[in-house]
């Protein structure tokens, strides 16, 4: 078996094979290259996990605006839309309110009522995105300010001329958008799984050179060596956590969880100090 599948090998099953290389110094670089292929990886499988989702959810955005729209198009710096032709109209989809009213109609997002807490208020020259915090402060944000975007460029500047979004089209164009944006999708996810391990990585280890575990023996490079190490496990279980998208908890907090409890794994099978020798006998060095 080569080393690297040595490695992943001792890293699920024999789990004190991590204590033993700190014990004879774990090198930094290659603990880093090793955690950052394993990032690579899990943050790509949890990207294309959540395509069929994407796929869910902006087909169900789509039918809702064939259903309640039909046509957006941009004529003389304002938005015009096929549907609903009476205003205010109000919709609701997914928990987001959705406000549609004639120009000039005054925003007290206060002063509306029911249980979302997003939404969105549409006039023809203005859209604002609205939320509220726990707190129940409401935050707004303008998209659209008299009829610029972001308040500094005119709408009619990005919106192609002649454009109508319809139903139809917009159906078939959210498809291909999703597998379009793939690759920045695992791209996000990549980051996202490399900076949470890295962050939790460098604090535990910090925090275990502060209190001069006997882990700390080496150095400091050891020890952080040590715990990117011991990252990989937490990070499988944490991806495979995530990509199956259970309520309650996010992949940070399943990582840390896993790791603590990886940790006292570890340190529940290592050998007393002294002993450099795996369950087998051989040297852990074989395993670079």
């Amino acid at each position: 078996m080569p080393p690297f599948g040595k490695l992943l090998f001792g890293l699920f099953f024999q789990p004190q094979i991590v204590a033993n290389l700190a014990a004879q110094k774990i090198a930094p670089g290659k603990a880093f290259r090793f955690l950052t292929l394993a990032c690579l990886v899990c943050g790509v499988g949890l990207g294309l996990a959540k395509v069929p989702r994407a796929l869910v959810v902006t087909q169900d955005w789509a039918e809702w605006f064939a259903q309640e729209m039909e046509t957006v198009w941009v004529e003389d710096g304002r938005l015009h839309w096929a549907k609903p032709a009476n205003l205010p109209y109000t919709t609701r989809h997914r928990g987001i309110r959705v406000d549609f009213v004639p120009t000039g109609t005054e925003f007290a997002v206060d002063d509306l009522t029911g249980p979302e807490k997003q939404g969105f208020w549409i006039e023809p020259e203005n859209v604002q995105v609205w939320w509220r915090h726990p707190q129940e402060k409401t935050v707004v944000m303008p998209l659209v300010e008299k009829g610029k975007v972001g308040g500094v460029v005119k709408l009619e500047r990005l919106w192609p001329d002649g454009l109508k979004l319809q139903g139809e089209r917009v159906r078939r164009d959210t498809r291909q958008m999703v597998f379009n944006s793939l690759p920045l999708l695992c791209l996000r996810e990549v980051l996202s799984v490399f900076l949470c391990v890295i962050m939790y990585a460098v604090t535990f280890s910090l925090v275990t050179f502060v209190l001069r575990s006997p882990l700390t023996m080496n150095g400091f490079p050891s020890v952080l060596g040590f715990h990117l190490l011991a990252s990989v496990p937490p990070l499988v279980v944490a991806t495979v956590y995530a990509a199956l998208d259970f309520p309650f908890l996010d992949l940070s907090t399943a990582f840390v969880g896993s790791f603590v409890v990886y940790l006292f794994v570890i340190f529940a099978k290592a050998k007393p100090p002294g002993e450099k020798t795996d369950d087998r006998g051989g040297s852990s060095d074989d395993l670079w």
